[in-house]
């Protein structure tokens, strides 16, 4: 989806994988995403959000671009997934007008 929307995954090992892939917090770094995304629960979002905006050496805490997704609708694929990729698109280019 993250492709779909015109970024590119910072997660991806280059290679074709079943699973989602867990990455420790020093491969995120040296991965220098632009924008992270994380799917967290409503009641523990804020904080999510707080840790990853404290992590040092992290482009995307260093410019904000941080954002927080608790509709578990994001992570699961459906008809949803055509509205949940207009956002993600917004999110990873602000530029973009609304419809682009």
């Amino acid at each position: 989806m993250i492709e779909r929307a015109g970024g590119v995954n910072a997660g991806d090992p280059g290679k074709a994988h079943p699973l989602w892939r867990q990455m420790d917090i020093e491969g995120v770094i040296a991965a220098k995403p632009d924008v992270v995304f994380c799917e967290a629960p409503a009641a523990e979002a804020d904080a999510a959000k707080d840790y990853w905006l404290s992590v040092p050496g992290l482009p995307a805490a260093e410019t904000g671009r941080v954002y927080m997704v608790t509709d578990r609708r994001w992570s699961v694929p459906s008809s949803y997934s055509s509205k949940v990729a207009r956002e993600l698109a917004t999110m990873i280019h602000p530029n973009l007008a609304p419809g682009e």
